[in-house]
């Protein structure tokens, strides 16, 4: 089941501006070598492996229903250090641990960009846009405390990067984030 799910992620992770792609293992118990060859916790630990190592790296994070399951060889492959348990006899229990994942992932997006060559040869026609709008242009990171929604260059003078403000970087994980060339930024009014 974990070699189908990460094939498609990974499929889903390679296209154009696709969004950070992570898996979730839910399981209730070890994997059985009598209905499915090489179907040991190894086997498992190595297909998670192959997903944390892949380009873009796809990460499965573990979830298991009982506190005497041991699956933290296949978290520590796949990249999210340990299992967490979802007891789903108790209420809220793996909402709140899908909550905690999702936190955790918001806190490891980027919020900076590579500026496309184009960008670097006309920065003041660079925007960075979610869901189709455009954000802020700050001046620096110390306008960041009263710019909503914006974001800056790394180096004012010889821009390489776009970077968000960190009161933004959260919300660029809701939807589509892309940087656009062609159009005067907008601009911070001060």
């Amino acid at each position: 089941a974990l070699e189908g799910v990460l094939t498609y992620a990974a499929a889903r992770a390679s296209l154009p501006r696709a969004a950070r792609t992570v898996v979730l293992l839910l399981t209730d118990g070890y994997p059985d070598e009598e209905d499915c060859p090489d179907n040991s916790l190894d086997a498992v630990a190595r297909v998670a492996a192959r997903g944390a190592s892949s380009a873009p790296a796809i990460s499965t994070y573990v979830f298991v229903t009982s506190t005497g399951l041991d699956f933290s060889s296949v978290a520590r492959a796949g990249g999210t250090d340990k299992t967490i348990l979802a007891d789903l006899g108790s209420t809220g229990v793996l909402s709140e641990a899908l909550q905690a994942v999702r936190a955790g992932e918001l806190a490891s997006l980027p919020c900076d960009y590579p500026l496309p060559d184009e960008g670097r040869a006309q920065p003041q026609l660079v925007n960075l846009m979610n869901n189709g709008v455009a954000l802020t242009r700050a001046d620096g990171v110390s306008e960041c405390t009263t710019t909503r929604d914006a974001w800056y260059f790394d180096d004012a003078a010889e821009p390489t990067r776009v970077v968000a403000c960190p009161s933004t970087c959260a919300a660029l994980s809701r939807g589509k984030t892309e940087i656009r060339v062609g159009c005067p930024a907008h601009r911070a009014r001060l």
